[in-house]
């Protein structure tokens, strides 16, 4: 199928209502890639006392780090165990008001919609979506381009070094529980995953969606006045090269 994107900038129609996501529930996937229905691999922000002086040596372990392995695709399989482990959460939360009809449009991970998205604003990369409708809902996984097997088969081993850097960053960020300091002496696994899965609406579209998130802020809920349920107490961590000039 070909799809003809129009440019952004074109569009002079109102931004589509999103309203904002709510928690239903979370999985994790251990060391081994294995689902466990449960927040163990939840970890929590711990923020350096100072950032003066501060350093973090991002190749620390990187000979002995577990890397995923992204030769093996799980599709969706981790979100579908997660929705038939929970079919009567499922059923109550998406239950239409007044009616016996469970309302969901879409099933997918918010990366893929970020990266439908983004699809207007970058007209260098492609994507590949299966779409499979299963009575009303439409499940969307997404699949490597060629595109993507020829950019992993042609990453120098200072590619694989600098992909690492997020990873052992998130270590140095976080910890396994509250009030401790992150362990940087022990190898990263990148395999380890927390997710959470999402109610969301964009216009008439109900969404079901998993969202892997970094860690949970846990100085977010010392305010009062903040909601207990709101998923803004996660973060996503990121590494960027030093902005020295404004075009970067």
């Amino acid at each position: 199928m070909h799809l003809v994107v129009q440019n952004a900038f074109h569009y002079n129609g109102n931004f589509p209502s999103f309203r904002q996501p709510t928690e239903i529930g979370c999985f994790s996937l251990d060391g081994e890639r294995q689902f466990h229905d449960d927040n163990h691999q939840l970890k929590y922000l711990v923020m350096p006392r100072s950032i003066t002086g501060l350093h973090m040596d991002l190749n620390k372990g990187y000979s002995e780090a577990i890397k995923k392995d992204f030769q093996k695709k799980e599709k969706i399989d981790t979100m579908l165990r997660w929705i038939l482990t929970h079919q009567e959460r499922v059923k109550n939360v998406f239950m239409t008001h007044g009616t016996n009809t469970i309302k969901i449009d879409f099933v997918c991970f918010r990366g893929l919609l970020t990266e439908i998205c983004s699809t207007t604003y970058e007209n260098k990369e492609d994507w590949l979506i299966c779409a499979t409708k299963y009575k009303s809902v439409i499940f969307l996984c997404a699949f490597d381009t060629e595109q993507d097997v020829q950019r992993r088969e042609k990453m120098t081993e200072r590619d694989k070094l600098m992909s690492s850097w997020g990873y052992k960053f998130e270590q140095y960020m976080v910890s396994d529980s509250q009030n401790t300091k992150p362990n940087t002496s022990i190898p990263v696994n990148e395999k380890e995953e927390y997710c959470i899965m999402l109610k969301g609406r964009l216009n008439n579209h109900t969404l079901l969606y998993s969202a892997e998130v970094d860690g949970e802020d846990p100085s977010y809920f010392r305010h009062p006045g903040n909601d207990p349920n709101s998923t803004r107490c996660y973060m996503e961590l990121k590494t960027s090269r030093i902005i020295t000039n404004e075009r970067q």
